[in-house]
């Protein structure tokens, strides 16, 4: 399956915008590890390249927000997805692998699948979908 697009495809600004501010402020004043030594800025950004991906997947391919923490989105099967744009060096260090073991062990996240794309100078590239638990 051959996916690219850019921010420029989202139809829908206001909706990533207030995912992306709801997201943010979330992190920001959790005391987990994801919002500590980062300033509002770095958590937004790093948010924002994840939500573009997440909400072009509802817009395009009949995807749902999902209402739970975290749980990116629901599939047309009612199957939670763990949605990520990494970029090829994140990719490469680990953090794939890392990811997969960390919702598989926390027992936070029920997510059934996980969701890469490659994420390059705003461009995003679906690179797969990966099935993690039955």
């Amino acid at each position: 399956m051959e996916i690219e697009f850019t921010i420029s495809d989202i139809k829908n600004k206001t909706y990533l915008d207030n995912e992306i501010e709801s997201e943010s402020n979330r992190i920001r004043n959790s005391t987990t590890e994801s919002s500590r030594g980062r300033s509002y800025d770095e958590i937004k950004k790093s948010v924002t390249v994840g939500k573009v991906a997440e909400v072009f997947l509802i817009e395009n391919y009949s995807f749902k927000s999902s209402p739970n923490i975290y749980h990116d989105l629901i599939d047309k099967h009612g199957d939670y997805v763990e949605v990520k744009a990494y970029t090829e060096s994140t990719i490469k260090n680990g953090f794939v692998d890392n990811d997969i073991h960390r919702i598989l062990k926390g027992g936070w996240n029920k997510s059934k699948w996980y969701v890469l794309f490659l994420y390059t100078d705003g461009k995003y590239k679906f690179l797969e979908r990966r099935k993690i638990r039955e």
